[in-house]
């Protein structure tokens, strides 16, 4: 193992531990959020992001690089698809890092099979959850992979079921760790990694 990897490595030991309580929490307040951009901006797309990372360190410097990539990412795919964005706000957490972007004059179809593409593609995209959304009658919509012909999501270490994997706890977090520590290096390469 290299100095990068030590490094890395000890990155998903530091931090501040996120207890069950919180990250529940803040997976409503991110809902209540979702639903409050559905009413401030109707018959607008929502693009709600945020890092997959196991164990419970949910916010540190390493963990801020990869929401930055996919952020970055995000936003290329928006501008490069010329969809316009009305809205933008990134929160920042102890227990997570949240992205939000209002897309209008878009379909929530295009726009999700876009992000699905951004999660398949890219060397960090296993990393990126990213959930495309609207608000109408008084209620969220969110579109699904699989409803467009994706396959589900795939687990970072095998290509079963992401679900699955994670409900049966097939894998420990030190080795889902470890896989994320590999496509970091991959993505940046050595030489630019802190």
């Amino acid at each position: 193992m290299n100095n990068l990897e030590i490094s890395l490595k000890q990155a998903f030991s530091v931090g501040e531990v996120s207890t069950l309580d919180a990250i529940l929490d803040h997976r409503e307040k991110r809902r209540s959020f979702q639903i409050k951009l559905g009413q401030t901006y109707p018959g607008c797309v929502i693009i709600s992001y945020k890092c997959n990372i196991p164990g419970p360190i949910k916010n540190n410097a390493v963990i801020t690089q990869i929401f930055n990539v996919g952020h970055t990412r995000i936003l290329t795919t928006l501008q490069t698809v010329s969809w316009h964005m009305v809205y933008h706000k990134t929160i920042n957490l102890p227990t997570g890092l949240d992205g939000f972007y209002v897309v209008k004059e878009a379909h929530m179809k295009e726009v999700k099979s876009a992000m699905v593409q951004l999660e398949e593609t890219d060397t960090l995209g296993r990393l990126f959850d990213i959930d495309v959304l609207t608000y109408e009658n008084n209620a969220l919509h969110s579109q699904s992979r699989t409803a467009l012909g994706f396959s589900p999501r795939k687990c970072l270490i095998c290509d079963h079921e992401a679900k699955a994997c994670g409900r049966s706890r097939k894998h420990s977090v030190s080795e889902l760790h470890d896989t994320i520590i590999k496509y970091l290096i991959k993505e940046r390469g050595a030489e630019s990694i802190d």
